[in-house]
């Protein structure tokens, strides 16, 4: 597909020799700016340039013929992938406003162009444009383009002409070294400093970034910040290889608050929060790279910035009197995280000692998630081991009354199960089992495999929600009862009612001595509910054609049906199973879906979201449609419409997800949601896409409640958190987002 390369693609943009035939900008399938650069400048004009530029970036990825294989196929002019990297390679040469150039150059790393040769060859269109906003972009985009984004994981191909990274690193770190030495905008050199250490390496040549990031460790602040956040990228990169004695001092001081070798620019909070930003990532990167020290540790808990003390908490060890009783301070922190971080960094010193006296005070705290914490780390050597079990009985049986909150009664009793107590079994069957809340019978049906109760786990099995059902059947498979043949086929017969999970614990508990016309009835109305309802659900439905797989039901019609699912990886399981079945080789054929879709424009889409939660609390978003308006506007179109959706994994003082019945529940298709990858980065108050990998956003949103650099080019960051981050931070499981209202501001 030789007309599709890039980078012949990108030179005759530049040079005017542009295919005819591409759409304008802003334009609709009817609208066409041609290669006329006053038609050009006109639909840069447009208001939804961003998202046809997106829409652009999403099309690129949809050639038939590349997912069945054929690379040689060439395309006319009027191809419609021809047209859109050409719109892309013109806003890239001929933008009106940084903010479009900038935007081009994201759209290119994001499909898997090679930058390293772009900067190479437009290098007055990259790392020495005039604008710093370009430049800063440039940077991220080299980095980004040595990521995992140049394969294409759903076709397992890459339309883009193959490269090796490992050949090209050298030349991108060269390149972003030189430009490092004259650039005069801190925030653009820091995105330099942070993509060098982002680039394939040896150790030897880790050492050598290790060396030009450390000597960026004095100076500008924000150029500081970077240099440090690169190290911390290295670190994590490269976790057996230590930093040099002088590059852990530096971070050390600067862990500790050192400001003597910084200069500052500006002022006000944003000056506070950069340089608080910088204290916790020093310490990420020390910790990363096996170098924390308990002195540089009890220094930071006396930090201004709560997330520094949080740290701090985590990394210390109580070893001795000295850190014990810095730790057992830091448990009358203001801050709930802090004192969760330092009860349990204390608990190996209470195995010791046997003295759990500050544990037994936390369990009263005011704060569930301290409290479920005390309770989940309790050791089972304390001397006041009996005073520890009255007090988890107590608060387990009142699973049977009016509670406002189940949370800690809930873990009361999984304690109660670790201790082996022998009340545990008569609570569990008796309260959590018939709980109002389906999160307690979720925790009871578990806890039923564990204690060998059958009866319990049958009960639970044929309850009204799903997950329920699913632990139930786990609980029965682990007690290898007779009963779950019944309950499994009820579950996969059940149709819309029930879900991934439980369809996939269904087809698990399925006995391999059971009938093979029964087992192969469930699967393929199984099979064909979850490819009706849920046809992106890839887990669920992969799961289901390994049950036909393990019952020998190769000749399943079902199978055949899927050989051209849209899914690549769900075709190419069922291809597996009829070959093996058949002994002949049988060729998966899948259909490439269309590009995503959107009604409104970006200009048009209202940008702030206020979402009521079911405890009461609200919580206001900034939608980020300069940074990832697909992901935005999908959002956007989901909650237009009236839903529910419960936070079903929280991780408290850290981050919270939001769950839907299947995994993507975007829009109830396979409009698994390309990344929208660059600049912006995951710190406290980010809103994120989950993902099943890269361009696998499966709809499914979670809040970052701490800054968590780990995640910063692995999942898109499509909005933030404008007001109500206090209501986030005490988001329970089983909450529920009620109602999201749109507004211009």
């Amino acid at each position: 597909m030789r007309q599709l390369i890039l980078t012949a693609a990108l030179f005759a943009a530049i040079s005017g020799a542009v295919l005819g035939g591409q759409r304008g900008i802003g334009a609709g399938p009817g609208r066409a700016a041609g290669s006329d650069p006053a038609a050009l400048a006109r639909a840069l004009a447009d208001a939804d340039w961003r998202g046809a530029v997106a829409q652009a970036a999403d099309l690129r990825w949809f050639c038939v013929y590349l997912a069945n294989g054929e690379r040689e196929v060439r395309h006319g002019a009027d191809h419609a992938e021809v047209r859109a990297m050409n719109l892309i390679n013109q806003v890239f040469a001929n933008s009106v406003t940084p903010e479009q150039r900038r935007f081009a150059i994201l759209s290119m790393a994001r499909i898997g162009s090679n930058m390293t040769d772009v900067a190479g060859r437009f290098p007055k269109l990259m790392l020495e444009n005039t604008d710093p906003i370009v430049r800063l972009t440039a940077a991220d985009a080299i980095g980004l383009s040595f990521d995992d984004l140049p394969r294409d994981p759903i076709y397992g191909v890459s339309v883009m002409p193959p490269w090796i990274p490992e050949a090209w690193a050298e030349q991108a770190r060269y390149m972003l070294e030189m430009r490092l030495r004259v650039e005069p905008n801190s925030a653009a050199a820091a995105a330099m400093l942070r993509s060098m250490a982002r680039l394939p390496m040896d150790p030897a040549r880790a050492a050598a970034v290790e060396t030009t990031l450390a000597m960026n460790l004095t100076g500008r602040a924000m150029r500081v910040a970077g240099a440090v956040a690169g190290l911390e990228i290295l670190a994590r990169r490269a976790p057996k290889r230590p930093f040099s004695h002088e590059t852990v001092r530096q971070l050390q001081r600067l862990a500790e608050g050192d400001l003597l070798t910084l200069t500052l620019e500006g002022g006000g909070l944003d000056v506070i929060e950069m340089l608080a930003s910088m204290r916790r990532t020093a310490l990420l990167a020390l910790h990363e790279a096996n170098n924390d020290s308990a002195a540089t540790l009890m220094t930071a808990l006396s930090d201004a910035d709560w997330q520094v003390r949080r740290l701090a908490a985590t990394y210390l060890p109580a070893r001795d009197d000295e850190s014990a009783s810095r730790l057992e301070h830091a448990l009358e922190d203001d801050v709930f995280q802090v004192r969760a971080a330092a009860l349990t960094s204390l608990v190996p010193r209470m195995r010791v000692t046997l003295s759990c006296g500050r544990l037994m005070s936390a369990l009263d705290d005011p704060s569930p998630a301290v409290a479920m914490t005390a309770i989940d780390v309790a050791p089972a050597n304390c001397s006041e081991h009996e005073a520890l079990l009255m007090w988890l009985r107590q608060r387990a049986t009142a699973l049977g009354g009016a509670v406002s909150s189940w949370h800690v009664p809930a873990h009361a009793l999984m304690a109660l199960v670790r201790f082996k107590d022998p009340t545990a079994a008569a609570i569990n069957g008796g309260y959590a089992a018939t709980h109002s809340a389906w999160e307690v019978r979720q925790i009871a049906a578990s806890i039923a495999g564990t204690l060998q109760d059958e009866a319990t786990a049958a009960l639970l099995a044929d309850d009204r929600q799903p997950n329920v059902r699913a632990a139930a059947l786990k609980a029965l498979t682990v007690i290898d009862s007779a009963r779950r043949t019944t309950f499994a086929i009820n579950e996969l017969t059940r149709g819309a009612t029930s879900n991934g999970p439980a369809l996939l614990a269904a087809a698990a508990a399925l006995p391999d001595t059971m009938p093979i016309e029964d087992a192969r009835r469930a699967l393929e109305r199984a099979l064909n509910t979850a490819s009706q309802n849920a046809p992106g659900s890839r887990d669920v439905r992969l799961g289901l054609i390994a049950g036909l797989q393990r019952f020998s039901l190769g000749d399943s019609r079902q199978l055949r049906d899927l050989l051209t699912d849209r899914d690549p990886r769900v075709a190419d399981a069922a291809a597996s199973v009829l070959s093996s079945y058949s002994r002949l080789p049988v060729r998966a054929q899948p259909r490439v879906r269309a590009p995503t879709a959107f009604s409104v424009a970006t200009s048009t889409l209202q940008r702030f979201a206020t979402l009521e939660l079911s405890d009461g609390g609200v919580i206001k978003i900034e939608l980020l449609v300069d940074d990832a308006p697909l992901t935005a506007m999908a959002w956007f179109g989901r909650w237009s419409q009236p839903s529910h959706e419960g936070f079903i994994e929280v991780s408290p003082g850290v981050g919270v997800r939001s769950g839907g019945v299947y995994d993507n529940v975007i829009d109830g298709s396979t409009s698994w949601l390309r990344d929208e990858l660059g600049t912006t980065r995951h710190t406290r108050g980010a809103v994120a896409m989950m993902n099943n990998g890269h361009d696998l956003g499966n709809g499914q949103i979670f809040i970052d409640l701490i800054d968590r650099p780990d995640l910063d080019h692995g999942y898109t960051v499509f909005a933030r958190i404008v007001s109500g981050l206090d209501v986030a931070d005490r988001i329970l499981p089983g909450v529920e987002i009620r109602r999201v209202t749109f507004s211009t501001r």
